[in-house]
């Protein structure tokens, strides 16, 4: 038979984990909504917001600052969209549905 072996390092570091923002940290109004979400962050940071349609495509993404962001998407047709927001101190999820 054949004999070789190998051997590698892995580091991980548990500060590059990503935390979960607790629900009370974020909020998002209205919902549903019309045209734009204001969504207000328990601290001031740098946010990136992602926007996806039921198929999981990404169908609007901003960077926002600030403890209160106002996204306009006028440009989504009625329905039901997964709001994602990503900021230093982790990420949160929500559901959102545009009406008329």
């Amino acid at each position: 038979g054949c004999l070789a072996s190998s051997m590698d390092s892995i580091w991980v570091d548990d500060c590059l984990s990503i935390s979960y923002v607790s629900a009370n940290d974020f909020s998002l109004s209205p919902n549903p909504f019309a045209d734009i979400v204001t969504m207000q962050f328990g601290i001031t940071s740098d946010n990136v917001v992602s926007v996806y349609n039921l198929q999981g495509q990404l169908v609007h993404r901003e960077n926002t600052t600030g403890s209160v962001a106002r996204i306009s998407l006028v440009e989504l047709p009625i329905g039901v969209y997964t709001i994602q927001v990503v900021s230093e101190s982790g990420v949160v999820t929500k559901k959102i549905q545009k009406a008329e």
